[in-house]
């Protein structure tokens, strides 16, 4: 049986876990490459999603159009003459697949095997029949075809695997009832079924996503040996002290410490160089030790719970401390250095200890409440990016499909091309942000988007370039610079009887890629045409999140022109020895 095509992401080199992801209806294995930066956390083991296309086919319910699909589906009533033979194919083609994945190095009991629609039908009906161990299924927005003969077909065994089972309860596409019967079948033989429901249509909410998170979080853990947990660094709360930039902090934090406590109010006058690096000698000592088991002891710190484990944590510099100052005082004697006085000894070890724990506990609460800051940024600048990618304005898709319809007849080709412009154009709207993503990648999606725009504008909408070839493969943040094109033709040429020029240049500049959209505008003031009119608010956070100061967009409006240029820092974006790999 030859295999399915598939997308895939792995999230780390040498993935330990698998998870094949299979689309609904009519969609391809592109649908759900987006949800994995929502889903998968940082302290996760590598993971390899796989995102297999369906075959293309005729469907009934839709009038016999060809289109990926699983399986045939003959009317609205999706339960009522299902196709066996259909669904059994496509159980094959999905058990080949995870047969793939053993042979790639991930057992079975690392697979987990989900999917959306008809696609979660599939994960359901190989999951009853399933004679080898999974690490879990997960099937949203479905129910479970031939319940019938499943009954007869059940394995035993089947009913180990965990099960993530969610329905939307507006959902009219499967509806809620349907979910619910198979939740009923599957519990009745056996199965944990962990079960969520949401008021939302034929969809994923992000309520889902974070519950589905926490399930799939639990079964990793599970599913880990020691050796997998070194390899992920598993730290939950607990913050990674093997991070060079959190060391240099906490370097810096205790000398500044030592600093305060001498100089402090009592201690006799300004402290000398001898207690100055005697003190910090020590300091440092009992911090770089301290870091250092934390370092070993995260990944195991972390899986306990917050107030234990940072119990725990405390007496970690509080023992080295007490060591430290037992080794020092031992040292002093020895070499008669006379640092600490005889009577002082006990004081000197108790005092170093309860300092050291304090120190520890204020440390480690403002680390952790520094990377939670951080996380929430990027968490702020990933909502606001999904923002901006969720602005494709319906007019625009209106038009094109109107377009699109109109050229069927007279132009079949024509028509072909304009619906692969289209869905690369959506597709990149609905597509995580990527760090390689080039000047190259931006224009090419510019070009696609223009065609499709030529489609409606015809002659009125023309452009000019003027891109040096060196600048090509320089990289800047996805949606960067195709919505100020969006914004010229939107603003500027649509709203021109006659149309105009929009000139789009790239140059370089003080160390810094400029690339500007100028376009022309109406002389006389006119009521501004729909749209939500976040572009550029929205592309100014997300340069500000990611390269602070150093870029910038700037607005240049004259009488009949608008011009706006995006400056970001110069970075070779990969393969710049292949200029070619676009093409």
């Amino acid at each position: 049986m030859d295999l399915l095509e598939t997308v895939e992401i792995e999230t780390g080199p040498a993935p330990r876990f698998s998870v094949l992801w299979l689309h609904g209806l009519g969609a391809d294995g592109h649908d759900f490459e987006s949800v994995v930066p929502q889903l998968v956390r940082p302290e996760w083991p590598a993971l390899r999603f796989v995102f297999p296309h369906a075959p293309v086919r005729p469907v009934t319910l839709n009038g016999g159009m060809r289109m990926r699909a699983w399986y045939d589906i003959s009317g609205t009533e999706i339960a009522h003459k299902q196709d066996e033979p259909g669904i059994r194919d496509a159980m094959q083609k999905v058990d080949a697949l995870l047969a793939r994945e053993v042979v790639r190095g991930i057992s079975p009991e690392r697979q987990f095997v989900a999917g959306f629609s008809q696609g979660g039908a599939i994960a359901l009906s190989v999951l009853v029949r399933r004679r080898q161990p999974l690490a879990g299924a997960i099937a949203l927005s479905t129910y479970l075809p031939l319940a019938d003969l499943a009954e007869h077909e059940l394995v035993p065994g089947a009913s180990a695997i965990p099960l993530f089972l969610a329905h939307g309860s507006l959902d009219p596409v499967v509806p809620i009832g349907l979910g619910l019967m198979s939740r009923e079948w599957l519990t009745s033989h056996g199965f944990k079924v962990d079960w969520h429901s949401y008021p939302m249509p034929h969809s994923v909410s992000m309520d889902e996503i974070r519950h589905l998170t926490q399930w799939l979080g639990e079964r990793l853990r599970a599913g880990m040996t020691s050796g997998d947990a070194r390899n992920a660094s598993v730290r939950g709360w607990m913050p990674d002290f093997c991070s060079l930039p959190i060391l240099g902090s906490v370097v810096v934090m205790v000398e500044l410490i030592v600093l305060v406590v001498l100089i402090a109010p009592g201690q006799g006058g300004w402290p000398t160089l001898r207690d100055l690096f005697a003190a910090s000698f020590l300091a440092q000592w009992i911090a770089l030790i301290s870091a250092a088991l934390s370092c070993k002891l995260g990944p195991w710190l972390g899986r306990l719970p917050f107030w234990f484990g940072g119990a725990v944590a405390a007496l970690i510099p509080a023992l080295v401390a007490a060591a430290c100052s037992a080794i020092a005082n031992s040292l002093d004697h020895s070499l008669a250095l006379g640092w600490i006085p005889p009577a002082e000894a006990r004081t000197f070890l108790l005092s170093n200890s309860v300092l050291a724990a304090l120190v520890g506990l204020i440390l480690m609460r403002y680390i952790f409440v520094l990377q939670e800051w951080q996380r929430g940024v990027e968490a702020q600048a990933a909502a606001r990016i999904e923002t901006l990618q969720a602005r494709i304005r319906p007019h625009f898709l209106f038009n094109s499909l109107n377009a699109i319809a109109s050229l069927i007849r007279i132009d079949a080709d024509k028509a072909e091309t304009a619906v692969e412009d289209l869905a690369t154009v959506f597709r990149a709207t609905l597509r995580e942000e990527r760090a390689d993503h080039t000047l190259a990648d931006e224009l090419e999606l510019i070009d696609r988007y223009l065609a499709i725009e030529a489609l409606r504008l015809g002659g009125r909408l023309q452009v000019t370039r003027a891109i040096e070839a060196s600048l090509r493969h320089c990289r800047v943040p996805a949606l960067s610079v195709q919505p100020l094109v969006e914004n010229a033709v939107h603003h500027g040429v649509q709203a021109l009887p006659e149309g105009g020029v929009i000139a789009i240049s790239a140059y370089r500049d003080h160390g810094a890629l400029c690339v500007s959209v100028r376009n022309p505008k109406p002389v006389h003031a006119v009521t501004r045409l729909g749209g939500n009119h976040i572009a550029l608010g929205n592309i100014r956070e997300r340069l500000r999140m990611r390269y602070g100061v150093k870029a910038a967009l700037e607005v240049d409006t004259g009488p009949d022109y608008h011009a706006v240029t995006l400056r970001v820092p110069m970075q070779e974006g990969p393969n710049d020895e292949n200029p070619d790999r676009r093409r």
